[in-house]
């Protein structure tokens, strides 16, 4: 069942010398008075600059991420011009959680305990300059988008196993100094690049049926205007590459909003063609759209207001990503059973009658049938080898990992 994309606005909080822009919220609606002219905007929510993390976590995020617990792929993304709050609202500070480490706490507190199986793996990459680097392996850069029947994946990608929240949120700490930064006019510790995290769950239930789930919370790179931001170089060269990932960002939602539009130019960047299942496709997506409430940046928070405003009409088709091998195999198996059993009885009714040809082909089927359900009944059981291997091989290493924790508080 399709469903519009999730937009919310954030105002972050003015700083000194700033002056504001006349700007009335009433709801879910923002009004902005510009000289003669009047802008207004509505939006799922609208969060003042004295909304708290807590807040915009519980009213907007929580439900997406929840979701991939229900075997939902889930994005959260936060888009803005530089310095309006992206990576707080996205990581937080210590004693102030953000929406990631948050929803890295809501995933282990729903996994659902009664299921045969389950594991959870994460990835952390930036996309700087158009290069794909792990920050899980600084060795791995320049990684190469693939695509395959399952999808898109990115090739030799670190992937990590984890069996709780601090476990991811120790490899974001770290992962996270990894990420490219830089000092702006408009931004003291400006990020350089997107940076994309993505959890994977894997479950299997009673009846074997497996279901996959993606989470991806993504950090846009601010857009910037390089005037007042006054970089040069290395710098300007970040910002015109952070800007043109941008503005195919801007393009693909236009095209997904333009009625008859068939092409979507999800190739025109690595941000997008990652990200192309979140942009009318099989996600529940969430964007958290940051600006600033300053006079002197006015046209650039016009400008994300009128992006957040089309994104509003995006259409995503999401659906629970299960694998029905298992249960599809059951119901054949099933199936065939009965048609064996109306045949038999057949067979027996012409047994009676002495019909010579009609018993030949009714054992003919039979014989096919039952060679089916051999058949399926041997593809079953190696699905059952190869679950109860993966749940040993889980369970081994989450031992191992305790052990291993335990081994280090005791030092």
């Amino acid at each position: 069942m399709a469903e519009n994309i999730q937009v919310v606005l954030r105002f972050r909080p003015l700083h000194e010398a700033e002056n504001s822009i006349g700007l009335e919220i009433i709801d879910r609606s923002v009004i902005i008075s510009d000289k003669n002219t009047t802008h207004e905007f509505t939006y799922d929510y609208v969060f003042t600059e004295k909304s708290r993390q807590d807040t915009v976590y519980d009213q907007v995020a929580i439900s997406a991420v929840e979701s991939v617990c229900n075997g939902y792929n889930s994005t959260i993304f936060a888009y803005g011009c530089s310095g309006t709050g992206k990576t707080y609202t996205m990581f937080g500070q210590e004693n102030d959680l953000g929406v990631i480490p948050r929803a890295c706490e809501t995933i282990f507190r729903n996994m659902n305990k009664d299921l045969l199986t389950w594991s959870i793996k994460f990835s952390f990459i930036e996309i700087y300059n158009e290069n794909i680097r792990d920050l899980l392996n600084h060795r791995n850069s320049d990684l190469a988008i693939r695509k395959c029947e399952k999808g898109i994946y990115i090739q030799g990608l670190t992937e990590k196993l984890v069996y709780g929240a601090e476990d991811i949120l120790h490899s974001i700490s770290e992962g996270s100094k990894q990420r490219t930064v830089s000092s702006t006019q408009v931004n003291s510790v400006s990020s350089r690049s997107h940076a994309l995290l993505t959890i994977t769950i894997t479950q299997t239930s009673i009846d074997e049926s497996e279901i996959v789930s993606k989470l991806n919370l993504v950090d846009l790179a601010g857009s910037e205007n390089v005037g007042r931001s006054e970089v040069h170089g290395i710098a300007l060269a970040e910002a015109q590459n952070i800007n043109k990932s941008l503005s195919a960002l801007g393009n693909v939602i236009n095209a997904l909003t333009e009625v008859g539009r068939e092409h979507i130019p999800y190739r025109d960047s690595k941000l997008t063609y990652i990200l192309q299942d979140s942009l009318g496709g099989n996600s529940k997506t969430v964007i958290i759209a940051t600006a600033s409430p300053n006079t002197y940046v006015l046209s650039e928070t016009l400008s994300t207001m009128k992006f957040a405003k089309r994104a509003k009409e995006i259409k995503n088709a999401p659906k629970v990503n299960k694998n029905e091998s298992y249960t599809n195999l059951l119901k054949t198996i099933s199936m065939l059973d009965k048609k064996i059993n109306i045949l038999e009885h057949k067979l027996s009714d012409s047994e009676n009658l002495n019909n010579g040809v009609s018993q030949e082909v009714m054992k003919t089927m039979i014989e096919r049938w039952e060679m089916k359900i051999n058949c399926l009944d041997r593809e079953l059981e190696c699905e059952r080898i190869r679950n109860k291997n993966l749940l040993e091989l889980f369970e081994k290493q989450r031992e191992l990992c305790i052990n291993i924790s335990r081994q280090l508080m005791n030092r």
